[in-house]
């Protein structure tokens, strides 16, 4: 204003715990300029601030609320345990869930523990779509697993009637934008063809280019006009790639280590472009025929594999899953000689692989549990299993892989998880009957109750608790299947 004015200047703050605090300060403002008044506060608790601030002349006032969130420092660390939920041989289930102990050096009052609880198989990796590709960032592969992934749900929300308009347009959004983003990875020298570092390298991938063909094949109704000619490029230089054995051989730079070096790396190719040619073949394109003989060919090289593979599960499983795709009478050899490598406890079964097993004994101690190549391995065996329909071994596959999801229903990296979700979203569809469960978790000192109906299956419904509990009690009641996701997190110095 254009004149000078005694200003009161008053700062509330109500803290997380709801004390009260007020500060104020006298200014005088010079005609048309501004002036600071500056309040210095620390705040001590974890959580919601609220500020309110009155400006008060004899001529004006004017007031303002803000929220200031104050969040623990230190490092999160994160812990998940998902729980698979079923209700389909007894009507009855009860576990309980021993949660770690706080780190000595914790961030105090930065603890958390969340239960997500979904009547769907797919609801937390369907509700977090956005967030379940971690690692690595940037690049052909971690564009195609997204991809993957989006087709992957959405042929499952199809295929189960649960779509909506909604869910619909965002996943197609995806596909799009990532059939776009592909692009980018084409050749600079008119092939059209795919590398991993895009127009500037200096070989097309066999791999890269197998991903991107099947991928984009799933969904071709979904693309431009213009796909068609890429994706029939593609085909063509995957049957250029074919060793007169009928195996493939690998002409670019890849990211995945196992795939360059492991030693079934051309089992595992040539698996890899089966499942591409058998995508690509059902769309009923043009040059069909050429295609035919060649995916004969390699069907023909893994056949004559099977046996030589038995060691080394990840690619027993990919080949087990390749050969029932292309309708194989040898896909049931394949199945059974993979069954020889599996790994049980009374209610799961998963493989391990060797590389998964020298990681461990090298690294005992530093690497994560699990390793991201035995997801990858036990994805494709669940794939294998429910195409020869062993509902049984598929269920108890299943329930290991749920096990080893992150909260936002992911796993470690875009590989394993695009897998993953692909074989679940696949189980998923065997599970016809609707959820109706009664769920309550219990933490010693409260009991919160959970309703699944079929209207709310795919509703992620999450329940926090204010204090950290030694373990969570899960006592559910009803028929069908359900999920629930312990989580905890924790921040240390």
């Amino acid at each position: 204003m254009p004149q000078k004015q005694d200003v009161a200047v008053n700062l509330s703050i109500r803290s997380p715990d709801n004390t009260m605090m007020t500060f104020t300060k006298s200014i005088i403002s010079k005609p048309n300029d501004r002036i600071t008044a500056a309040f210095k506060i620390i705040p001590e608790q974890i959580g919601d601030w609220e500020l309110a601030v009155t400006v008060k002349s004899a001529l004006a006032s004017y007031h303002l609320n803000k929220t200031l969130l104050v969040k623990p420092g230190g490092v999160t660390q994160f812990y998940s345990q998902p729980i698979l939920i079923d209700l389909n041989k007894s009507n009855t289930f009860n576990t309980v869930i021993q949660l770690p102990m706080d780190p000595a050096d914790r961030v105090t009052g930065s603890e958390k523990v969340i239960v997500d609880v979904v009547g769907d198989i797919l609801g937390v990796s369907l509700h977090n779509l956005d967030k379940l590709i971690r690692l690595p960032t940037g690049g052909g592969e971690p564009n195609m697993a997204i991809v993957a992934s989006s087709v992957a749900v959405l042929k499952y929300l199809r295929n189960t009637n649960k779509t909506s308009h909604q869910k619909e347009k965002n996943l197609a959004s995806n596909i799009q934008l990532g059939y776009q983003q592909a692009l980018t990875y084409l050749r600079n020298d008119n092939s059209n063809l795919f590398s991993m570092r895009g127009p500037t390298d200096t070989n097309s991938s066999t791999w890269l280019t197998a991903y991107f063909t099947r991928v984009f094949a799933e969904t071709s109704q979904r693309l431009p006009k213009s796909s068609t000619k890429v994706i029939e490029k593609a085909i063509q230089f995957l049957i250029d790639q074919q060793n007169d054995d009928g195996s493939f051989r690998e002409s670019g730079k890849i990211i995945d280590s196992y795939v360059e070096s492991g030693d079934s790396k051309q089992v595992f190719l040539t698996a890899f472009t089966v499942l591409s040619f058998t995508e690509y073949i059902k769309t009923g394109k043009a040059g069909i025929e050429k295609l035919n003989a060649s995916l004969q060919k390699a069907v023909a090289y893994l056949e004559s594999q099977v046996d030589s593979a038995k060691s080394d599960s990840y690619a027993s499983a990919i080949t087990a899953h390749a050969l029932a795709q292309a309708n194989s009478s040898k896909s049931l050899d394949a199945l059974n000689l993979l069954k020889d490598l599996t790994v049980t406890d009374a209610s799961t079964v998963h493989w391990k692989t060797p590389a998964s097993v020298e990681d461990e004994t090298e690294n005992a101690g530093y690497l994560y549990a699990t390793h991201p190549i035995d997801v990858e391995a036990t994805a494709y065996a669940l794939l294998a299993h429910l195409a020869n329909g062993n509902w049984n071994t598929s269920l108890k596959i299943a329930s290991w892989l749920i096990s080893k999801q992150n909260a936002e229903g992911g796993f470690f990296s875009t590989a394993d998880t695009v897998v993953a979700i692909e074989a679940l979203a696949k189980f998923a569809q065997f599970i016809t009957d609707a959820p109706a469960i009664q769920i309550d978790l219990m933490d010693g000192i409260q009991k919160r109750d959970v309703t699944i109906s079929p209207d709310t299956a795919m509703a992620v419904r999450s329940l926090e608790f204010a204090q950290k509990p030694t373990d969570i009690a899960i006592h559910a009641r009803g028929s069908g299947m359900a999920v629930a996701y312990v989580s905890w997190t924790c921040n240390v110095q």
